[in-house]
């Protein structure tokens, strides 16, 4: 985290430790982060999965390379864009301000 903080999102700052032992069960998903490497043409600061598996992240341009809607193997896949969310110390998520509800944000101070 100290190095994204400093210098920004880059692959060689996004590991993942599941990957190889996710990637030796499903080949496919290797595949498919080093394709999108490979077409992303800089668009993305990285690429990795996310998790414990089945999900492969693009970090920075939310359009997926062209490959993922000519190829036949990845009709089936589900796209979706995201974005990250900040907050502050000892504070969960909260809906953005333009899209809240009107209930107050719990400033109680955190249980330990």
């Amino acid at each position: 985290m100290e190095k994204i903080s400093r210098n920004g999102i880059s692959q060689d700052v996004c590991v993942n430790d599941l990957e190889p032992p996710a990637f030796e069960v499903l080949p496919s998903l290797k595949r498919l982060k080093q394709r999108m490497l490979a077409a992303s043409r800089g668009q993305y600061d990285a690429v990795l999965m996310s998790g414990s598996g089945s999900t492969i992240v693009g970090i920075g341009s939310p359009d997926p390379p062209q490959f993922v809607y000519d190829d036949d193997e990845y009709k089936e896949v589900f796209l979706s864009e995201a974005s990250f969310i900040t907050r502050g110390p000892n504070q969960w998520y909260t809906e953005p301000i333009a899209t809240a509800y009107s209930s107050p944000v719990d400033q109680s101070p955190p249980v330990e």
